[in-house]
Protein backbone atom coordinates (compact mmCIF):
# COMPACT_ATOMS: atom_id res chain seq x y z
CA UNK A 1 0.00 0.00 0.00
CA UNK A 2 2.79 2.45 1.06
CA UNK A 3 4.59 1.88 -2.58
CA UNK A 4 0.87 2.13 -4.31
CA UNK A 5 0.14 5.46 -2.41
CA UNK A 6 3.64 6.78 -3.21
CA UNK A 7 3.67 6.12 -6.69
CA UNK A 8 -0.22 7.69 -7.13
CA UNK A 9 1.26 10.94 -5.26
CA UNK A 10 4.27 11.11 -7.68
CA UNK A 11 1.94 10.45 -10.66
CA UNK A 12 -0.44 12.88 -10.10
CA UNK A 13 0.36 15.22 -7.24
CA UNK A 14 -0.84 15.21 -3.68
CA UNK A 15 -4.33 13.44 -2.57
CA UNK A 16 -7.26 15.13 -0.59
CA UNK A 17 -7.36 13.10 2.66
CA UNK A 18 -10.78 11.21 1.16
CA UNK A 19 -8.63 9.80 -1.75
CA UNK A 20 -5.86 8.87 0.64
CA UNK A 21 -8.68 7.49 3.08
CA UNK A 22 -10.25 5.58 0.11
CA UNK A 23 -7.68 4.18 -1.34
CA UNK A 24 -6.12 2.78 2.31
CA UNK A 25 -9.14 1.68 3.41
CA UNK A 26 -11.11 -0.20 0.04
CA UNK A 27 -8.47 -0.28 -2.66
CA UNK A 28 -9.22 -3.90 -4.08
CA UNK A 29 -5.47 -5.34 -4.00
CA UNK A 30 -4.22 -3.42 -0.66
CA UNK A 31 -7.45 -2.22 1.16
CA UNK A 32 -7.56 -2.32 5.01
CA UNK A 33 -11.07 -3.80 4.82
CA UNK A 34 -11.14 -5.99 1.41
CA UNK A 35 -9.05 -8.90 2.12
CA UNK A 36 -8.28 -10.03 5.83
CA UNK A 37 -10.09 -10.16 9.04
CA UNK A 38 -10.03 -6.83 10.78
CA UNK A 39 -12.56 -7.45 13.95
CA UNK A 40 -12.29 -9.74 16.66
CA UNK A 41 -9.38 -11.65 18.33
CA UNK A 42 -8.34 -12.12 15.21
CA UNK A 43 -7.86 -8.57 13.85
CA UNK A 44 -7.33 -5.11 15.41
CA UNK A 45 -10.52 -3.88 17.02
CA UNK A 46 -14.14 -5.24 18.80
CA UNK A 47 -17.26 -3.74 18.28
CA UNK A 48 -20.36 -3.85 20.38
CA UNK A 49 -22.05 -6.68 18.74
CA UNK A 50 -19.11 -8.70 19.05
CA UNK A 51 -18.85 -8.70 22.74
CA UNK A 52 -22.38 -9.39 23.30
CA UNK A 53 -25.76 -10.75 21.32
CA UNK A 54 -27.64 -7.87 23.44
CA UNK A 55 -26.68 -5.02 21.76
CA UNK A 56 -27.91 -6.68 18.17
CA UNK A 57 -31.38 -7.80 20.41
CA UNK A 58 -32.23 -4.48 21.52
CA UNK A 59 -31.61 -2.66 18.26
CA UNK A 60 -34.03 -5.34 16.98
CA UNK A 61 -36.47 -4.28 19.53
CA UNK A 62 -35.79 -0.69 18.63
CA UNK A 63 -36.25 -1.33 14.95
CA UNK A 64 -39.54 -3.36 16.04
CA UNK A 65 -41.10 -0.76 17.27
CA UNK A 66 -40.55 2.46 15.80
CA UNK A 67 -41.59 0.06 12.35
CA UNK A 68 -44.82 -0.33 14.35
CA UNK A 69 -45.52 3.00 15.44
CA UNK A 70 -44.69 4.44 11.94
CA UNK A 71 -48.09 2.30 11.14
CA UNK A 72 -46.63 -0.96 10.08
CA UNK A 73 -45.54 0.14 6.28
CA UNK A 74 -44.86 -3.32 3.89
CA UNK A 75 -42.85 -4.27 2.46
CA UNK A 76 -40.03 -3.77 4.63
CA UNK A 77 -36.23 -3.30 3.78
CA UNK A 78 -33.72 -3.69 6.44
CA UNK A 79 -30.69 -2.24 5.38
CA UNK A 80 -27.25 -2.66 7.19
CA UNK A 81 -24.19 0.38 6.09
CA UNK A 82 -20.57 -1.94 6.53
CA UNK A 83 -22.16 -5.10 8.21
CA UNK A 84 -18.76 -6.29 9.47
CA UNK A 85 -18.72 -10.06 9.90
CA UNK A 86 -23.01 -9.68 9.97
CA UNK A 87 -22.84 -10.27 13.73
CA UNK A 88 -25.29 -7.65 14.38
CA UNK A 89 -27.59 -8.30 11.85
CA UNK A 90 -27.55 -11.94 13.34
CA UNK A 91 -28.50 -10.71 16.53
CA UNK A 92 -31.00 -8.26 15.21
CA UNK A 93 -32.87 -10.66 12.59
CA UNK A 94 -32.89 -13.58 15.79
CA UNK A 95 -35.20 -10.83 17.55
CA UNK A 96 -37.47 -9.58 14.47
CA UNK A 97 -38.14 -12.79 12.89
CA UNK A 98 -39.98 -13.57 16.11
CA UNK A 99 -42.53 -11.42 15.11
CA UNK A 100 -44.36 -12.70 12.05
CA UNK A 101 -46.26 -8.94 11.57
CA UNK A 102 -42.62 -8.02 10.65
CA UNK A 103 -40.93 -11.27 9.38
CA UNK A 104 -43.29 -11.64 6.79
CA UNK A 105 -43.17 -8.50 5.32
CA UNK A 106 -39.16 -8.42 5.16
CA UNK A 107 -35.94 -8.22 3.31
CA UNK A 108 -32.45 -7.83 4.16
CA UNK A 109 -30.06 -5.77 2.19
CA UNK A 110 -26.75 -5.92 3.10
CA UNK A 111 -24.26 -3.05 1.34
CA UNK A 112 -20.35 -4.34 1.48
CA UNK A 113 -18.57 -3.10 -0.67
CA UNK A 114 -15.30 -5.59 0.71
CA UNK A 115 -15.44 -9.33 -1.13
CA UNK A 116 -13.88 -10.75 1.54
CA UNK A 117 -16.71 -9.21 4.20
CA UNK A 118 -19.32 -10.62 1.66
CA UNK A 119 -17.98 -13.99 2.53
CA UNK A 120 -17.90 -13.87 6.32
CA UNK A 121 -21.90 -12.74 6.25
CA UNK A 122 -22.67 -14.77 4.07
CA UNK A 123 -21.41 -17.84 6.04
CA UNK A 124 -23.09 -16.57 9.28
CA UNK A 125 -26.50 -15.56 7.62
CA UNK A 126 -26.71 -18.23 5.06
CA UNK A 127 -25.26 -21.21 6.13
CA UNK A 128 -27.12 -23.40 4.11
CA UNK A 129 -24.33 -21.96 1.56
CA UNK A 130 -21.68 -23.28 3.35
CA UNK A 131 -20.15 -26.41 3.91
CA UNK A 132 -19.19 -27.85 7.14
CA UNK A 133 -14.69 -27.26 6.21
CA UNK A 134 -15.45 -23.21 5.86
CA UNK A 135 -16.45 -22.87 9.21
CA UNK A 136 -13.66 -22.71 11.89
CA UNK A 137 -14.62 -23.89 16.00
CA UNK A 138 -13.39 -20.65 17.44
CA UNK A 139 -15.96 -18.86 19.12
CA UNK A 140 -17.31 -15.68 18.07
CA UNK A 141 -17.87 -13.63 20.66
CA UNK A 142 -15.57 -11.88 22.60
CA UNK A 143 -14.43 -13.49 25.81
CA UNK A 144 -16.74 -16.46 24.84
CA UNK A 145 -14.45 -19.50 26.46
CA UNK A 146 -17.42 -21.90 25.60
CA UNK A 147 -16.31 -25.12 23.46
CA UNK A 148 -16.12 -25.56 19.79
CA UNK A 149 -20.23 -25.36 18.22
CA UNK A 150 -21.18 -24.30 21.96
CA UNK A 151 -23.12 -21.17 21.78
CA UNK A 152 -22.33 -17.50 22.48
CA UNK A 153 -25.07 -16.74 24.37
CA UNK A 154 -28.46 -18.20 25.05
CA UNK A 155 -30.01 -17.93 21.88
CA UNK A 156 -26.68 -16.65 19.88
CA UNK A 157 -26.36 -17.90 16.24
CA UNK A 158 -22.72 -16.83 16.14
CA UNK A 159 -21.00 -19.77 17.56
CA UNK A 160 -18.40 -19.74 14.64
CA UNK A 161 -16.18 -18.11 12.75
CA UNK A 162 -15.75 -18.65 9.10
CA UNK A 163 -13.08 -19.05 7.44
CA UNK A 164 -12.13 -17.50 4.35
CA UNK A 165 -14.08 -18.69 1.63
CA UNK A 166 -13.92 -18.60 -2.23
CA UNK A 167 -15.18 -15.27 -3.47
CA UNK A 168 -18.86 -15.27 -4.86
CA UNK A 169 -19.73 -12.13 -7.14
CA UNK A 170 -23.44 -12.81 -6.94
CA UNK A 171 -24.28 -9.15 -5.89
CA UNK A 172 -27.64 -8.47 -6.09
CA UNK A 173 -28.82 -11.84 -5.79
CA UNK A 174 -31.67 -13.53 -3.65
CA UNK A 175 -30.51 -15.63 -0.90
CA UNK A 176 -32.34 -16.89 2.07
CA UNK A 177 -31.46 -16.72 5.70
CA UNK A 178 -31.60 -18.87 8.50
CA UNK A 179 -34.20 -16.80 9.79
CA UNK A 180 -36.41 -17.99 7.15
CA UNK A 181 -36.11 -13.99 5.32
CA UNK A 182 -34.79 -12.98 1.78
CA UNK A 183 -31.03 -11.11 1.66
CA UNK A 184 -29.38 -9.42 -0.54
CA UNK A 185 -25.61 -7.83 -0.74
CA UNK A 186 -25.12 -4.85 -2.62
CA UNK A 187 -21.87 -2.75 -3.26
CA UNK A 188 -23.65 0.59 -2.62
CA UNK A 189 -26.81 2.09 -1.51
CA UNK A 190 -27.89 3.18 -4.48
CA UNK A 191 -28.08 -0.23 -5.90
CA UNK A 192 -30.75 -1.05 -2.85
CA UNK A 193 -34.56 -0.77 -4.00
CA UNK A 194 -36.56 2.22 -3.14
CA UNK A 195 -39.16 1.97 -0.76
CA UNK A 196 -39.93 1.91 3.05
CA UNK A 197 -36.54 1.11 4.82
CA UNK A 198 -34.80 1.01 8.11
CA UNK A 199 -31.37 1.57 8.03
CA UNK A 200 -28.32 0.70 10.45
CA UNK A 201 -24.99 1.77 10.10
CA UNK A 202 -22.94 0.71 13.46
CA UNK A 203 -19.20 2.16 13.28
CA UNK A 204 -19.76 2.80 9.60
CA UNK A 205 -19.72 6.71 9.60
CA UNK A 206 -16.48 7.08 11.43
CA UNK A 207 -15.06 4.80 8.30
CA UNK A 208 -16.13 7.30 5.88
CA UNK A 209 -13.49 9.14 3.81
CA UNK A 210 -14.15 12.92 4.10
CA UNK A 211 -12.03 16.13 2.96
CA UNK A 212 -10.31 18.22 5.50
CA UNK A 213 -10.14 22.69 5.04
CA UNK A 214 -8.55 24.79 6.86
CA UNK A 215 -8.90 28.39 7.57
CA UNK A 216 -5.41 30.41 6.40
CA UNK A 217 -5.05 34.33 5.19
CA UNK A 218 -5.87 33.73 1.96
CA UNK A 219 -9.50 31.76 2.80
CA UNK A 220 -9.94 28.26 3.03
CA UNK A 221 -8.08 25.83 1.60
CA UNK A 222 -8.41 21.98 1.47
CA UNK A 223 -5.65 19.72 3.65
CA UNK A 224 -3.77 17.09 0.94
CA UNK A 225 -1.20 14.86 1.73
CA UNK A 226 1.95 14.74 0.09
CA UNK A 227 5.57 12.98 0.49
CA UNK A 228 7.48 13.31 3.17
CA UNK A 229 10.29 15.25 1.78
CA UNK A 230 13.57 13.49 1.10
CA UNK A 231 16.04 13.89 4.10
CA UNK A 232 12.46 13.06 6.17
CA UNK A 233 11.96 9.70 4.43
CA UNK A 234 15.53 8.97 5.26
CA UNK A 235 14.82 9.04 9.03
CA UNK A 236 11.81 8.09 11.32
CA UNK A 237 9.79 10.39 9.88
CA UNK A 238 6.32 9.38 8.58
CA UNK A 239 6.33 8.44 4.76
CA UNK A 240 3.38 11.12 4.16
CA UNK A 241 2.83 14.74 5.21
CA UNK A 242 -0.07 16.96 5.22
CA UNK A 243 0.37 20.42 3.36
CA UNK A 244 -2.39 22.68 2.07
CA UNK A 245 -3.75 23.08 -1.67
CA UNK A 246 -2.32 26.12 -3.24
CA UNK A 247 -5.39 26.70 -4.85
CA UNK A 248 -9.49 26.45 -4.53
CA UNK A 249 -9.76 22.65 -5.35
CA UNK A 250 -12.97 21.34 -6.72
CA UNK A 251 -14.66 19.86 -3.25
CA UNK A 252 -13.80 23.46 -1.53
CA UNK A 253 -15.38 25.04 -4.80
CA UNK A 254 -18.83 22.81 -3.76
CA UNK A 255 -18.62 24.23 -0.25
CA UNK A 256 -17.92 27.76 -0.74
CA UNK A 257 -20.08 30.84 -2.01
CA UNK A 258 -18.30 33.86 -2.86
CA UNK A 259 -14.89 33.09 -1.42
CA UNK A 260 -17.66 31.93 2.35
CA UNK A 261 -17.45 28.82 3.85
CA UNK A 262 -21.16 26.89 3.27
CA UNK A 263 -22.69 26.02 6.83
CA UNK A 264 -23.04 22.41 6.63
CA UNK A 265 -26.36 20.58 8.81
Amino acid sequence: MLSHLSSRIRATGPLTVAEYMKEALTNPRWGYYMRREVFGRQGDFVTSPEITQTFGEVIGAWLLHHWRAAGSCTPIKLIELGPGRGTLASDVLRTVCQFGDMKDKLSVHMVEISPFMRNRQRSLLCPDAVTSSDISSEPSRVGDNSVPGSSGGAGSDCDAIPKPMQEFDDIGVEHQTKFGVPILWHSSLEQVPNGYSLIVGHEFLDALPVHQFQRTDRGWREVLVDMNDEENRQSSAPPFRFVLSPQPTPALAYLTVSGRMVEVR
